[in-house]
């Protein structure tokens, strides 16, 4: 199991979730499903803009954190979690739109939903 810190996106061009490694300066894999922990939203506001500005898409935000599984999870109680450059500058809850900045558990879905708990 990969136990090193990496930075999750969704990849458009494959439809699935890529992990970027900060200290290989590289691509460490692409998968359907996974499970982050200690995890941090992050949006770079820069490369925000330029998506506005451009209306075209470029990789500028993602969760950081452990990856701990790659199977399937449960998430009954869990929370769904979103994002869209040109709604804010944030990742929101779903249920009622509040900001998202950290969360003790993140789940990637397959199918491109995220999901979060012990959001924070």
């Amino acid at each position: 199991m990969l136990k090193k810190s990496v930075f999750i996106f969704r990849n458009l061009h494959q439809d699935l979730w890529s992990a970027w490694n900060f200290n290989m300066q590289g691509l460490v894999f692409h998968a359907n499903d996974l499970l982050l922990e200690n995890a941090e939203f992050r949006v770079r506001e820069n490369a925000r803009q330029q998506v506005i500005r451009e209306r075209r898409k470029v990789v500028h935000a993602g969760v950081r954190g452990i990856v701990t599984s790659f199977r399937e999870q449960d998430i009954r109680g869990w929370q769904r979690v979103r994002y869209n450059p040109y709604e804010g500058p944030h990742f929101v809850r779903v249920s009622d739109g509040s900001p998202v900045f950290f969360a003790d558990k993140v789940y990637f879905r397959g199918d491109g939903k995220v999901f979060a708990r012990g959001i924070r």
